[in-house]
């Protein structure tokens, strides 16, 4: 239905203002310095593995128990860095209460148009959240056609377009056969991550 990119945020603490010094100072402290995710089997944990894969860098990972608990820890200065979904951390990008460095979708975000993309530094990243309807795999198509134009028809509605979009999201529609193809991408994608990176839900 809709997907979103996330931010690498940083505490304006850590005294950073750009993917550069981010990389930099990374690269200087080593598993000296914390990046935080929302737990051990989240998309901002596969993205970090992603991103340390692409940069070199090999910071100490402090898993939260969910995306609420990684904010507060973040606005608090408990942490000073992560990547986050978008719609997540937006208003504490926008207040001020934390930096955003370079977003993970392949072109820039509407919402935060100044901030480039990491894949802009390193090519071949790129990592996105995303919202989708899915049934059993012995659904007859009938009934799968019936719930695909029914979804499309709501996400069509310009109160529900914005509002996903006042939230991060991008707003997809796509058909059956195209969400399968993603989905099929996205498992080859993610799942050379958590091969090479040895992920383990601990």
């Amino acid at each position: 239905m809709v997907k979103s990119a996330q931010v690498l945020v940083a505490h304006p603490s850590l005294g950073v203002r750009n993917l550069g010094q981010f990389i930099e100072l990374a690269k200087a402290k080593g598993n000296e310095l914390n990046f935080a995710t929302a737990g051990p089997g989240t998309s901002s944990r596969f993205s970090m593995e992603l991103f340390r894969m692409i940069t070199g860098i090999d910071p100490t990972t402090v898993h939260y128990k969910g995306g609420g608990a990684l904010i507060n820890a973040l606005v608090a200065g408990e942490v000073p860095v992560s990547i986050v979904t978008m719609g997540v951390v937006y208003q504490q990008v926008k207040n001020g209460r934390l930096l955003p460095l370079a977003v993970t979708s392949g072109s820039k975000s509407a919402l935060l148009p100044e901030v480039p993309t990491v894949g802009g530094s390193y090519p071949g990243f790129e990592a996105q959240s995303w919202l989708g309807l899915l049934a059993r795999a012995a659904t007859p198509r009938p009934v799968v056609d019936v719930l695909h134009r029914a979804m499309a028809k709501a996400i069509a509605v310009p109160e529900v377009r914005e509002k996903f979009q006042g939230q991060g999201y991008e707003v997809v529609g796509s058909t059956p056969e195209a969400f399968g193809g993603w989905i099929r991408a996205e498992s080859a994608r993610w799942g050379r991550v958590i091969r090479e990176r040895k992920i383990k839900l601990e």
